[in-house]
């Protein structure tokens, strides 16, 4: 719901913004994040919906997130949003 709440706003200010975001995340050994950071678009939508305040809110909801305990590591999240008709 988070995204999505950031993928609306996003499109109230840029009506038309379509293509993928990715984000690198870190998660510690308890499964809580440590780390997100926007990465280059690696999703296969050839399209970047580039958009900063889209970047800092998709920061903020991947910050929320929480692993299983034990799920240490680093992984990439791609999202590609559409246009809504």
């Amino acid at each position: 719901p988070s995204v999505s709440i950031c993928w609306e706003a996003a499109l109230a200010r840029r009506a038309g913004l379509q293509g993928g975001r990715s984000v690198r995340l870190r998660a510690d050994d308890s499964g809580a994040i440590t780390s997100v950071t926007i990465v280059g678009n690696v999703s296969a939508e050839p399209m970047t919906a580039a958009d900063y305040l889209l970047d800092q809110c998709l920061v903020a909801a991947a910050s929320k997130a929480r692993f299983p305990g034990g799920a240490a590591g680093d992984g990439v999240y791609s999202w590609v949003f559409a246009e809504r008709r």
